[in-house]
């Protein structure tokens, strides 16, 4: 059984905005619904080519139980922005959006069952000169838990 899967993708990331959601009346049956739509256009062809690659890596099952999730984000540099002006791309898009497409990703391509199995996340973003994604899935021991102090309550 393996404990370690690492998966790259390659493509320029998009992070996964929030939803807007709407009710309608259908013309048809006259009956009301609710639409859901999400407000980046980019996120959905960006999360269907993550999922595919990482259907294409993966071998047997979803994985049960708790795991840890690397994530180093490679992002073009604007033409406009010089290394020396901005070494880190502490701007737009936001790490955690980006995060939150490749975890839907990995429940969508069957990998994990559920992202609330993800315990634990390191992850970065960085310029690059190729955009996309090393993604590296670690399963989490039982002997790896933290424990938690008797006296403060707080992890250890």
């Amino acid at each position: 059984m393996t404990d370690t899967v690492r998966i790259s993708v390659r493509g320029v990331p998009a992070p996964k905005g929030s939803t807007k959601s709407y009710i309608y009346k259908s013309k048809a049956t006259g009956k009301l619904g609710v639409a859901t739509t999400a407000d980046n256009p980019k996120t959905e062809p960006w999360q269907r080519s993550v999922q595919a690659q990482i259907a294409l890596n993966w071998e047997g099952p979803a994985w049960e139980g708790p795991i840890e999730v690397t994530l180093n984000f490679a992002l073009l540099r604007p033409a406009s922005i010089s290394a020396k002006k901005r070494p880190w791309p502490c701007v737009q898009p936001d790490l955690d959006k980006l995060e939150r497409t490749i975890l839907d990703a990995l429940v969508r391509a069957g990998a994990i069952r559920d992202d609330g199995q993800v315990c634990r996340v390191i992850k970065e973003k960085r310029y690059a000169t190729t955009p996309g994604v090393e993604i590296e899935l670690r399963r989490l021991a039982i002997s790896q838990a933290p424990t938690v102090s008797t006296r403060s309550g707080m992890l250890c």
